[in-house]
């Protein structure tokens, strides 16, 4: 769920990322997110982005209001991606930690994580 509660974000089999407004039971949108299974979906603090990671990688980066890829996260691991989650650091800037199969840990850091509005 999108920290407001109002949006649902899940994968399927055929790895698509969907994206749901619950309380008017509306689909936003659905993309095919990756070439191979998804692994993990979470929203950033303000609602704005979602991080999908996958079996063979990248982090990838997604505009919720618009469900456009904003862009894959350079240096991702090429291994499979277990997840990706967001820590928000007061108002502009967001953290961005990976962890992979491979047991490495990646932290990205700034506003290029989450687009300024």
């Amino acid at each position: 769920f999108a920290p407001s509660g109002l949006l649902l974000a899940a994968s399927d089999v055929c790895r698509h990322l969907i994206v749901w407004h619950v309380a008017q039971e509306t689909r936003l949108f659905s993309h095919v997110a990756h070439d191979d299974a998804i692994t993990s979906i979470h929203f950033a603090p303000d609602g704005n982005t979602i991080a999908t990671t996958s079996v063979q990688g990248p982090v990838r980066l997604w505009h919720t209001p618009t469900g456009s890829r904003l862009f894959d996260l350079d240096g991702s691991a090429t291994t499979m991606i277990l997840n990706a989650e967001f820590c928000h650091q007061g108002r502009s800037f967001s953290y961005l930690v990976e962890g992979s199969s491979n047991g490495k840990r990646a932290l990205y850091v700034g506003r290029g994580v989450t687009p300024d509005p």
